[in-house]
């Protein structure tokens, strides 16, 4: 139950947005656009973005998620588990 969480708050997040920009183009408001994404292929962030401003941005937050995913991996692949206590163990 608890992986669905993330699932479903990436479901809210994406209909806020789809919202968010029907509601921008029926008020027919010219605003200029500037965006970008990035593209991790293996360990390496790869940014595509529309000024330098946000390609920083993005770089950085592309390191991040990236050092983020080699930590939960190395947590993951080594079986280390910080948050449980091998002394207390469940005895059936």
């Amino acid at each position: 139950m608890l992986i669905l969480i993330p699932i479903l708050i990436g479901m809210i997040l994406i209909f806020l947005g789809v919202t968010l920009m029907i509601v921008g183009m029926a008020r027919n408001v010219r605003a200029k656009a500037e965006g970008g994404f990035v593209l991790v292929l293996g360990p390496f962030p790869i940014v595509f973005a529309t000024n330098v401003r946000i390609a920083k941005i993005l770089l950085v937050l592309g390191i991040v998620l990236t050092l983020i995913s080699l930590l939960a991996f190395l947590v993951l692949a080594t079986g280390w588990r910080p948050w449980i206590n091998s002394s207390s163990s469940v005895s059936y």
